[in-house]
């Protein structure tokens, strides 16, 4: 422990935000206290960074709402973030964990799947008070620009 008592230290949150713009993820004021609250409680900075992703990821496709256009823009985000991930896990797994690997991927594939169970997947994974609240992230890509 430091002389905070945190067992994290600045530069594990560091770590967390610079993977975060890696994922094309911008952290929020709020997201921060979120990814040190996860990082206190044992999670890697790639864990926590790819469970902020995950989250932003369903708060967009909650918004997205039945704009399949909208929606149709996710998809390949959410297929590049888990490529990228697979590959950290593979070449670091003391970085991230297999099951909450699988358990993330899995996730962002059905929160931007358009299907019947969609919109069950967005509330499971927007289902926690604490990290529902307010939005983590904001996405580094300009949808409204790729839309024109």
């Amino acid at each position: 422990m430091g002389e905070t008592g945190l067992k994290s230290t600045p530069d594990d949150l560091a770590k967390v935000e610079a993977f975060a713009e890696y994922l094309a993820y911008d952290l929020t004021r709020y997201g921060m206290g979120i990814a040190l609250l996860s990082l206190e409680s044992g999670y890697s900075h790639l864990e926590t960074a790819s469970h902020l992703a995950l989250l932003t990821l369903a708060l967009d496709a909650k918004e997205a709402g039945t704009d399949i256009v909208r929606l149709m823009f996710l998809v390949p985000h959410a297929r590049s973030m888990i490529d990228v991930l697979k590959e950290y896990q593979q070449h670091h797994p003391s970085l991230m964990r297999e099951a909450l690997f699988k358990n993330d991927a899995t996730a962002m594939l059905k929160v931007v799947t358009v299907d019947k169970d969609q919109r069950a997947w967005i509330e499971r994974v927007l289902s926690d008070p604490t990290t529902a609240t307010e939005r983590v992230a904001t996405s580094r890509i300009n949808y409204r620009e790729l839309m024109r």
